[in-house]
């Protein structure tokens, strides 16, 4: 009976089986992890490393400056979420890590958008754990709480329509013809194409103020995300039929 009460259970969760598969796709291959996630960690460590030296006083001083209206900490840290969630690749190289396995998910008995909102979903938990590093940093650095917050709610909403951009140009330009992992991340058209997106989106971020300006972004954002969910689920829904590895 338990058996059967969990054939059940697992046939009414493909979402969660298609995030299993997407989370031991990535992470079996080590080279996906080391051009990836890896150096964004780094990055993120040494720049908590500053917290330890004399040479922080100058950054703390701006981060944490209350006589400007547009709360340095909130958007600057917005602005690094969504080129961390960038230059990881997780989000453009989904398709793409697939390769010659991708006939795989062309035979695989789901909608193509649960797919989607799976890769969605696994390259989305990817930048929150890069968000709440990223936080806790800000935090060593003498960082208000309430910046910090502002920083979370705002950069994962940021993170998940960079990340569904990210999938909807790798269904558009996927590459999975390599012969080595690196070249599935490394040779990402679609990993370019963000990088250079997500830098008008962070230059246009750096001007934003006040608390109700970031009510009505933080709105806004929620909004747009959702149109571009359906938007990379119609795009992948069609582009599916022809990619072929």
């Amino acid at each position: 009976k338990s058996r059967r009460q969990a054939q059940i259970g697992s046939a009414r969760s493909p979402l969660s089986a298609l995030f299993k598969r997407e989370w031991k796709l990535y992470f079996r291959t080590p080279m996906f992890f080391l051009n990836g996630i890896a150096p964004i960690i780094m990055l993120i460590g040494a720049s908590g490393a500053f917290t330890f030296t004399d040479n922080d006083k100058e950054i703390v001083s701006f981060l944490t400056d209350t006589s400007v209206t547009w709360d340095p900490a909130v958007w600057i840290g917005a602005s690094m979420v969504i080129f961390l969630s960038s230059f990881t690749s997780v989000s453009s190289s989904s398709i793409s890590r697939e390769g010659k396995q991708f006939y795989i998910s062309k035979l695989i008995p789901v909608p193509v958008a649960l797919m989607i909102r799976a890769k969605w979903l696994f390259s989305l938990s990817i930048s929150i754990f890069l968000i709440v590093l990223l936080g806790i940093v800000f935090g060593f650095f003498g960082v208000p709480l309430s910046s910090i917050l502002w920083m979370v709610l705002i950069g994962v909403c940021l993170a998940s329509i960079c990340n569904l951009c990210g999938i909807m140009l790798d269904a558009l330009i996927p590459n999975l013809k390599w012969t080595n992992p690196q070249e599935a991340v490394n040779k990402s058209y679609a990993g370019l194409l963000l990088v250079g997106l997500v830098g008008i989106v962070a230059g246009i971020l750096a001007g934003v103020p006040s608390l109700l300006i970031k009510l009505i972004t933080l709105l806004l954002l929620l909004g747009v995300n959702w149109g571009v969910l359906k938007g990379t689920e119609a795009v992948a829904r069609k582009r599916y039929e022809y990619i072929e590895a």
